[in-house]
């Protein structure tokens, strides 16, 4: 393939792709049905898998390639053809994967998004799925090579994963000086657990200003969120870790790629409209946020504070959506303690930026979310009315006890003049007599500049376990423990 780097780049499509039809032409492009010759090898086609994961080891799905882990550790036969593509349901909501905290404060962190991604399961390998992400990239959605770099595994202007290196350089044609070397922490992935498969990756980013400084000589421009966003990348399984940290490689190699929907659709959106910086600013959830600011009685885009009270209650509000629809249901335990939590967060964001229309937000928003997905996710046409009155009757829970456990938190502010933290056990009161989440009590203390004694709180939380020895173990600590711990102490389900 040769460069493409030269003044005849292509320009943006002239109608601009919907998020829905980048979707539709991603599958289209790796399904290849009439074999055409400069497309992929053909690819089955995986329906999105719930976000209530098979795997025991987590709690809800947070990756496109986690549907494929049995087949990628050799526990289940691959399918024939020996690759997939699919758009996946995700959820990054808690453990050290979790979004929570950026959601309406950075362009594009989300609880919920979609997962585009192609596997090879001892299929292709890096000689084929290179040269393939970048034709879709420049030549299917039409982005200007001048916009892209692309990262490889290395040290300084040194690659260590040389054979992806010379593929990019003498097989795509990209000049040496848009290749960046980062090391492992970026570009190296797995093992997900003490053992298991790990390999290099190589991703391409996205530059809103490259003829700005050159992160060739500053690696850290990347995270200029910004300037920069990653928007795809492409993991090579091609070595085994043991426990002791020593790798071999791998006599099956396979190939997982993730390209966040949201974000590559807000990268389209902006070659467009250079005023499109954030997700929340495109097709798949502009309407939603557009729809609540008439609800809440304002206008999005007029106050910074009200923006972010908006996009955090629309981005809890898909993800509510989604996950009921697959089942989740509201309680104190595992999962549902997730529902419920994101369910509070946003009530109590609502509550906060707009008294006088901001109690029961959600649920006003559930027919435009389940509008948008339903051509692609048809279960939520008929789920929607169902979806929206268990939302409802969880904010009415929660309207319920909100007001006492605020009144609570103001009387012990007085006395926090020196801590500057909230007592865990009396986080642990708000949790169990006024059903505040922690994650929600350490925003009310965020907001006032204090923090909330986790360690305390989680001792409080394990004495009413021991209190409880009849009853079944209750809900973990989502927001502050990893998935592991969480499914020993709440169970699977």
């Amino acid at each position: 393939m040769s460069s493409s780097h030269s003044p005849s780049s292509p320009t943006p499509p002239t109608v601009l792709l919907s998020g829905h039809e980048i979707r539709q032409r991603f599958m289209a492009y790796f399904e290849n049905k009439d074999n055409r010759a400069d497309w992929p090898a053909p690819h089955a086609v995986r329906p999105s898998a719930s976000l209530i994961p098979d795997n025991p080891t987590v709690m809800l799905t947070p990756a496109g390639m986690l549907p494929f882990v049995p087949i990628f550790l050799g526990i289940e036969p691959p399918p024939s053809p020996p690759r997939a593509v699919s758009s996946q349901k995700c959820a990054r909501v808690s453990g050290k994967a979790s979004d929570l905290e950026n959601v309406g404060r950075t362009p594009h962190h989300h609880t919920f998004f979609e997962m585009l991604g192609n596997f090879s399961f001892g299929d292709y390998f890096k000689a084929e799925v290179i040269p393939w992400a970048w034709a879709f990239i420049t030549k299917e959605l039409a982005i200007p090579t001048e916009h892209l770099w692309v990262t490889v595994l290395g040290e300084g202007t040194t690659p260590t994963d040389t054979e992806s290196y010379r593929i990019w350089r003498d097989v795509v044609g990209i000049p040496e000086d848009r290749i960046l070397c980062c090391g492992e922490k970026d570009n190296f992935w797995g093992p997900t657990s003490p053992a298991g498969p790990c390999g290099p990756c190589t991703e391409i980013h996205f530059d809103r200003r490259p003829t700005e400084a050159s992160p060739k000589t500053d690696i850290a421009l990347l995270d200029d969120a910004e300037r920069f966003t990653e928007i795809w990348n492409l993991v090579f399984m091609e070595e085994f870790q043991d426990e002791d940290g020593a790798r071999s490689e791998l006599a099956r190699k396979n190939i997982d790629t993730g390209m966040g929907l949201e974000r590559i659709t807000m990268v389209l959106a902006w070659l467009h409209d250079k005023t499109v910086t954030s997700t929340f600013d495109t097709d798949l959830l502009k309407p939603i946020l557009q729809s609540l600011a008439v609800t809440m009685g304002t206008r999005y885009g007029v106050s910074a504070e009200n923006d972010i009270a908006l996009k955090v209650i629309a981005d809890h509000a898909r993800f509510a959506v989604f996950a009921i629809a697959d089942g989740v249901i509201p309680n104190n335990v595992g999962r549902g303690y997730i529902l419920r939590m994101i369910i509070r967060r946003a009530y109590r964001y609502g509550q906060r930026a707009f008294p006088a229309h901001g109690r029961g937000a959600i649920s006003t928003i559930v027919d435009e979310i389940c509008q948008a997905y339903r051509p692609h996710y048809p279960a939520l046409g008929t789920g929607a009315a169902a979806i929206q009155r268990l939302i409802g009757e969880e904010e009415s829970k929660f309207a319920k006890t909100l007001d006492r456990g605020l009144a609570m938190i103001d009387g012990l502010l007085p006395e926090l003049t020196v801590s500057k933290s909230i007592a865990g056990g009396k986080a642990f009161e708000l949790y169990d007599t006024y059903g505040f989440p922690v994650e929600l009590t350490q925003d009310i203390a965020a907001e006032h500049g204090l923090s909330v004694d986790i360690t305390g709180f989680e001792k409080a939380m394990a004495e009413q376990k021991n209190r409880s020895r009849g009853a079944r173990k209750t809900t973990a600590i989502v927001g502050n423990q990893g998935y592991g711990d969480i499914l020993a102490d709440a169970g699977a389900n």
